[in-house]
């Protein structure tokens, strides 16, 4: 085709795209939708990733060397004064960062906790670490500055004064001077004060660990940071050398090493506690972080990517409108042909309109997307950490969207022009479309395209490359392809058995295989949305098979009181107290409560047993046995008070005849081990905290025979109702350890049923979609048929069931390829996951019969009473057609 060709057919498709308005503007909000989202989320994208500079200027400032030592002592203080002062041209800035309670509480989820420093962030060294958004740096003692998000949650603002305990017993007047932020953070709470004041707070804080007897809490929250000006990168790695040598003279003189045999159960600083120092130039932070990123991973790529996944099931409704399109402009094209237009020139017009709609689609998303980023920026930034201080988009976002929207249009004309251009002039002019075959090769690419998008799926996630993200939506993309491709062949066999059904299904499947690219488009485009829920219910039911082997979930209103970290940093055999018994208490005054005595006891259950004996050869489980089953405990005093509290009464009676209970997941006999000796038991099902709470209770009697011995104290609390986010966050912001069950604000189950709920009304909308375009094609058939003497209604009948099949198609795809999807996304070690209650291996992809039973049957049915529902009758009399 010549140039004058082109622009003549170029013409044509302009003039043909504004003439069809309607099927334009459908296709320009199909499009523009995909590529306004695709682009918003690159902002997003591009917000939320840290420029690696910046990131950097908030640790290192405009230091080129950072050292940090995990402590404030004076003589680490004089020891790295000491190294700095070997170099004469070195410049220098100390401060200390100190987690303390101020006294008030900043917020239910933070409760009283902030992280004050002692920063000079006026020091040239410290530019970048902190902003300054209003009033002055603190000067002198009973000054602070505090970050804007935290003076927001105390409501006050600079010029303020405030009462703080900062660490100490009782609260301090303190004049706020001053707001300031995190430059990466602008959530993050913390305030400043000056290094005289810190070193006060420094004492309060010790004075109160004291009183505590727990001196661990807050001195690994004590962080002592140089920032050094004036040196060379190397200067990082000489300090380390030097700690190496001199760091033995600050051990402890008890530290013992190599570690005693009866200690071993015991952490590493039961043993051994020692101050580090460490130290890290800016050049190495920088080339560090350079090996992490990819561009991969940029905001352009994630743009393309996210606009490449929407505008699939874009394509395919565009397609489905473009092919309606053709068909009712088959007299149109043949008079083209009839007037010298050759098959070049009408595919060039029809891919023209395709290009028209895709530039004009991707030009209002694009415009409506850098809207969007603009005048939401305050927006953005409660949802962006970081600080912005630009619209986050460049063009190189902005233009791999827009690519991938007019590619889809295009490709969506593509198809429909092939087709026209193909068709006889003769045949164009009568206004048919003849049936052709369905190409033989379809089926096998189809098969072909999926198998090979599982296969970058499964490379992708073995590799663990840098690509391996874009290599996995690729596969996904070539699966949904591939599945597609099948459509046709669905439909075609079920047009071979039409005759073995009644009149109005004969109709729907005759129809559909004469008409197999709208029925394959409509189907193929419901699947899409089908996979989503299907996906879902195999995460759900991966989800629940993992949790049964651990348990019963957890009720939202068990709380289970564990204590403070003792001296060897232990908790899971239990050092709660009176105090902090009542503290929980305050909270939840309407509660029942029972202390449990743990027992130090090595139990094994049933599964256990079964599985390390059948196992035994994988290390996998050689660790679970050497290190779960010794040192968790698991066992607890059967006492009448917990039995109460725990709500059952199977679990008093079997403990009043003294047999041994598990909290378990099926009632029935089991046997298990302690300390060897194997025992019977009753399992009980019942839901108990996930962690903290031991599944073995024994009576008493059973206690002394086996001459166990008592490990620590817990308490369970249970309250009428599930705990609400505010008297969790206030239990869990108390200073001890505590096992609260997570509030969501739905169940798996919940958000099973309204991810049904909403693919139905997604489906339901493209199957109107579809049916509005392609409706008229059937509609004079129809009428012909109620002339003659079909009922009237018979057209509700016809394209309810037609939506139903196209439906039901969809979802004999979906079922198989979402499950595929997530079969060659698991986990694909050889690893077996031991619980008390049975075993999961760690590549388990569940088939969620039921959810597939509402995919394949319940929406199809649903979907197509809702459209015999809503559309009308067929008129008694056919329209004429025009001569």
């Amino acid at each position: 085709m010549n140039l004058v060709g082109l622009r003549a057919s170029a013409r044509i498709a302009r003039r043909s795209a504004i003439r069809h308005r309607k099927r334009t503007i459908l296709i320009l909000v199909l499009i523009a939708i995909p590529v306004a989202a695709a682009i918003v989320v690159a902002g997003i994208n591009r917000a939320n990733k840290l420029d690696p500079e910046r990131l950097v200027s908030s640790t290192f400032g405009a230091a080129e060397v950072v050292i940090t030592a995990d402590t404030s002592d004076p003589e680490i203080d004089a020891w790295v004064t000491e190294q700095i002062s070997n170099e004469p041209s070195a410049d220098s800035l100390r401060y200390r960062k100190l987690e303390v309670r101020l006294g008030l509480v900043v917020s239910p989820d933070l409760g009283d906790r902030v992280r004050l420093s002692d920063i000079d962030f006026t020091n040239p060294l410290a530019r970048g670490t902190t902003v300054l958004a209003d009033g002055t740096e603190p000067s002198r003692r009973g000054d602070i500055a505090l970050s804007v998000n935290l003076a927001q949650r105390l409501q006050v603002r600079s010029g303020d004064t405030i009462e703080l305990t900062l660490g100490g017993a009782s609260p301090l007047t303190y004049s706020i001077t001053g707001l300031v932020q995190d430059p990466i953070s602008v959530r993050r709470v913390f305030a400043i004060v000056t290094p005289e004041e810190m070193t006060d707070v420094i004492a309060r804080v010790d004075a109160q660990a004291q009183v505590r007897g727990n001196e661990r809490i807050d001195e690994f929250r004590l962080r002592t940071t140089w920032l050094l000006g004036g040196v060379d990168g190397e200067f990082a790695p000489r300090i380390l050398r030097a700690w190496e040598r001199d760091r033995d003279e600050f051990l402890p003189p008890a530290a013992v090493d190599p570690q005693p045999q009866e200690l071993e159960p015991h952490s590493d600083d039961t043993r051994l506690s020692f101050i580090w120092v460490d130290a890290e130039s800016r050049q190495d932070r920088l080339l560090g972080m350079a090996r992490d990123d990819s561009a991969l991973t940029g905001s352009p790529v994630v743009g393309t990517m996210v606009a490449a996944l929407l505008l699939v099931e874009v394509a395919l409704v565009a397609g489905a409108a473009y092919a309606t399109g053709t068909r009712r402009r088959l007299r149109e094209i043949g008079l083209l042909g009839s007037s010298g237009a050759t098959e070049m020139h009408i595919r060039t017009i029809i891919v023209g309109e395709g290009v028209v709609a895709g530039l004009v689609g991707a030009a209002i998303g694009a415009a409506i997307a850098v809207s969007l980023l603009i005048a939401g920026r305050p927006f953005l930034q409660l949802l962006v950490d970081q600080l912005i201080v630009e619209p986050p988009i460049t063009a190189v976002d902005i233009l791999g969207p827009m690519a991938v929207g007019i590619l889809a249009a295009t490709v969506a004309a593509w198809i429909p022009a092939r087709t026209a251009a193909g068709v006889l002039t003769v045949t164009a002019l009568q206004g048919r479309m003849p049936e052709k075959p369905q190409r033989r090769w379809v089926a096998p690419a189809g098969l072909g395209l999926v198998g090979f998008g599982a296969l970058l799926v499964v490379v992708a996630k073995v590799a663990f490359g840098q690509g391996a993200a874009i290599q996995a939506g690729l596969g996904v993309i070539f699966m949904i392809a591939g599945a597609a491709l099948l459509t046709g062949s669905i439909v075609t066999a079920a047009g071979s058995i039409a005759d073995r059904f009644r009149a109005t299904p004969r109709l729907v499947l005759r129809d559909a295989a004469r008409q197999r690219s709208r029925a394959s488009v409509a189907t193929a485009a419901v699947m899409v949305v089908l996979l989503g829920p299907v996906i879902m219910g195999v995460s759900i039911a991966n989800a629940r098979v993992g949790q049964a082997i651990h348990g019963l979930p957890a009720p939202a209103n068990h709380i289970v009181v564990v204590g403070q970290y003792n001296a060897d940093g232990y908790t899971e055999a239990g050092t709660a107290t009176a105090e902090d018994v009542e503290a929980v208490r305050s909270v939840i005054p309407n509660s029942e409560m029972a202390l449990i005595a743990t027992l130090d006891a090595r139990i094994v259950f049933q599964a256990e047993g079964v599985a390390v004996a059948t196992l035994s050869s994988r290390r996998s489980v050689e660790g679970y046995e050497q290190e779960f089953l010794r040192e968790d405990v698991r066992a607890a005093v059967g006492t009448p008070a917990l039995a109460t509290v725990l709500g059952d009464p199977a679990i008093a009676q079997a403990l009043e005849s003294g047999e041994a209970v598990v909290l378990g997941v099926k009632n029935r006999a089991t046997t298990l081990t302690v300390n060897g000796i194997e025992i019977n038991a009753t399992e009980i099902a019942i839901p108990v905290a996930s962690w903290a709470m031991p599944r073995l209770l024994l009576p008493q009697s059973m206690v002394d025979s086996l001459d166990l011995q008592t490990a620590g104290t817990k308490a369970l609390f249970v309250t009428e109702e599930p705990l609400t986010v505010e008297s969790a966050y206030a239990i869990w912001n108390l200073d001890f350890t505590v096992d609260i069950s997570p509030i969501r604000p739905f169940s798996l189950q919940q958000s099973l049923w309204l991810g049904l709920g909403a693919t139905f009304l997604v489906v339901l909308g493209i199957i109107g979609l579809i049916t509005a375009l392609s409706a008229t094609e059937s509609d004079r058939d129809l009428a012909m048929m109620v002339a003659v003497g079909a009922p009237p209604t018979m057209r509700r009948r016809f394209l309810g069931l037609q939506t139903a099949f196209f439906a039901f198609f969809a979802g004999l795809l979906a079922a198989p390829l979402g499950w595929l999807l997530m079969k060659v996304s698991a986990d694909n070690s050889d690893w077996v996951i031991i619980g008390p209650f049975g075993t999961v291996p760690s590549g388990i992809a569940t088939v969620p019969w039921g959810v597939i039973a509402v995919v394949v049957l319940v929406i199809p049915a649903a979907v197509g009473g809702v459209t015999a529902l809503v559309v009308k009758s067929s008129p008694t009399m056919p329209a004429r057609q025009a001569l």
